[in-house]
Formats: structure tokens, C-alpha cells, sequence
């Protein structure tokens, strides 16, 4: 008797615990806007309210820039390259910075790209710009190979250093203070990128990462986990595990605020959600379409999602 009592007990706290996870569905106003591109977009970014840049391309066959002037209603090509490109940024003055495969850099100036191949020959993933002089990109390759690079504007390799992680992201907190995450590793430099501490979070696959101001950012993983830190990246603690046994897997892969309150996250299969209180709740968006979407940049009354069958989303909120 005892025994059938501790097991209805258990079933019972485990019927509260999963009620309590259980996630407001809401529907949101979206339209679907055309791009002339169809190849795998990799990356969204908007230096403001009306000019913004799409990374596309296919691995070793074509890498393209897409670009908008009036807030995204209308896209047209604005640069072509050999290989694809895979992640944008912009510095304090607004200019844009590209990466992409087989060591690429490059950046946009009085409306003129310049591209660079850097002696690294990596395939980069990600960008994150502190100033035109302080560029870092970050690789992975093979799930156990990984490596940061640190340029300036003009293409110059500053430095460079090798990991036996696979990297997919970086973001800056400040100037000194930098995380970058990738395959089962965060790490944090709080000197610039001199040096490195691997962080004691695993057991996901880190895809994203977003500082939407000095102190707050945030971290997305391929299994389900979401993480923030408050103290600039020194430390993180776990909103959702996605390793935890009883935490269904979703396939995060990527995330953007627009400031530390408001975000979007969204990932495989047609996977948003949004959140207004710092991820403390999260809503689920029930009603777009079943895409795969690895892109998400917000802005104050809307939010652009990409996806990498090509697809561009407006949704409002």
C-alpha cells in the first residue's frame, strides 16, 4: 500500500510539474516577403529602422549579400562572392562586416564592399565587431575543431588561436568582455579576447548568443536549452536544460533582443517563441509557417525571421 501510494504521488507531482511548463500559444500577424535569392540565408542584421543585410549562399558553390533601405519591404542583391557567407555585423559607425567559408572577411564602405581571404582558410561562422579595428570570427569544423580569429577593417589577422571545440557563435558584452559557444563549450574573455576560460555549461549543442546590453545576454542550444547571464558573460545559469531528462528537445537555433526584456527565439520545424519579461515566461507563436529558421533580428514594433530554405518573415508583435 505504501508503495502504490509513494507511485501515484510521484505520477501526480510529475502531472503539476509538466502543467506548470506548459507555454501560452499565441497567434501573431506575419506576411511573407519576397527576396530575390534562392539559396541557404544564414544571417539577418539591421544597422537601423530602414537599412538592413541578409547573408546567404551555398557552401562551396556561391555566397551572396542581400540588402534593404526601407525597412525590409524590399530586398535586392548587393554583393556576390565565391563561397558562402555566413554571419553580419556592424560597428559604431554603422558600417557592415561580413565572414564566411574558406577564410572570407569583409566589410561595406560608402556603399563600396571590399573582401578579404584571410590566410586562415577557415570556414567561419560567425562576427562579432567591437570597433573597425577589433573584428573577431569564430569557426568549427568536425564538431571537435574550433578557432577565433581577431582582424582589423582592412583584413589584417591580428590573431588567431585554436580550440578543440567547434564554435558557432560570439557576441561582445563590452569592449574587454567576450562569449563566444559552439559544440558543448561556452567561453569567456574579459580581456579582449587575450585570453580564454571554457565555462563549466555543457550537454547542448550552443548555437546563438546576444548581448542586447552590457550586463544581460543570452544563449541558445540545438537540444532545447536557453541560459543568461547577468554579469556580462562571467557567469550563466540555465532558464531551460535541455539536457534534463524530462525537458522536451527543441531545436533552438537561434535568438535576438531588443532589449533585455524582449526576445525572440526560434528554431526547426517552424519553432518561435517570444518572451517580455527576460525569459522568466515564454509564449509559443503558433501560426507560421513550417520552416527551419536559423535567423531572427527584432526591431520596435516587428521582428524579421529567416529561414534556410530561403524563406524571409515579417512578424509583428
Amino acid at each position: 500500500m505504501f508503495h502504490k501510494i509513494k507511485t501515484i504521488s510521484f505520477f501526480l507531482l510529475l502531472i503539476l510539474i509538466l502543467s506548470a511548463c506548459k507555454k501560452e500559444r499565441i497567434n501573431l500577424v506575419w506576411e511573407d516577403i519576397p527576396i530575390p535569392t534562392e539559396n541557404f540565408l544564414t544571417d539577418i542584421h539591421f544597422i537601423n529602422h530602414n537599412e538592413g543585410y541578409i547573408s546567404a549562399g551555398r557552401d562551396w558553390e556561391q555566397g551572396e549579400i542581400l540588402s534593404t533601405i526601407d525597412g525590409g519591404i524590399t530586398w535586392q542583391n548587393d554583393s556576390i562572392h565565391e563561397f558562402i557567407i555566413s554571419g553580419l555585423d556592424a560597428d559604431e559607425n554603422s558600417t557592415v562586416h561580413f565572414t564566411g567559408f574558406v577564410g572570407t572577411y569583409g566589410n561595406k564602405n560608402n556603399n563600396e564592399w571590399s573582401l578579404y581571404t584571410l590566410s586562415t582558410y577557415r570556414p567561419y561562422d560567425d562576427i562579432s565587431v567591437n570597433t573597425r579595428d577589433e573584428i573577431f570570427l569564430v569557426s568549427g569544423e568536425a564538431f571537435n575543431i574550433g578557432s577565433i580569429a581577431k582582424v582589423d577593417g582592412d583584413g589584417n589577422l591580428l590573431s588567431f588561436q585554436d580550440f578543440d571545440h567547434d564554435f558557432e557563435a560570439i557576441d561582445h558584452a563590452t569592449p574587454q568582455k567576450i562569449t563566444a559557444c559552439g559544440y558543448g563549450q561556452i567561453i569567456h574573455s574579459s580581456d579582449a579576447g587575450a585570453n580564454w576560460e571554457a565555462l563549466p555549461y555543457t550537454g547542448d549543442y550552443f548555437k546563438d548568443i546576444h548581448f542586447p546590453s552590457e550586463d544581460v545576454g543570452y544563449i541558445c542550444g540545438f537540444s532545447g536549452s536557453i541560459l543568461k547571464t547577468k554579469d556580462g558573460g562571467s557567469t550563466w545559469s540555465f532558464l531551460r536544460d535541455g539536457d534534463k531528462l524530462l525537458v522536451k528537445d527543441k531545436r533552438f537555433n537561434a535568438l535576438h533582443f531588443l532589449d533585455e526584456d524582449q526576445g525572440f527565439l526560434v528554431g526547426n520545424n517552424g519553432l518561435c517563441w517570444r518572451t517580455q519579461d527576460g525569459g522568466s515566461h515564454w509564449q509559443v507563436v503558433k501560426n507560421l509557417p513550417d520552416h527551419d529558421y536559423v535567423g531572427v533580428f527584432m526591431l520596435e514594433t516587428h521582428a524579421f525571421l529567416i529561414a534556410n530554405q530561403g524563406k524571409l518573415l515579417r512578424v509583428e508583435y
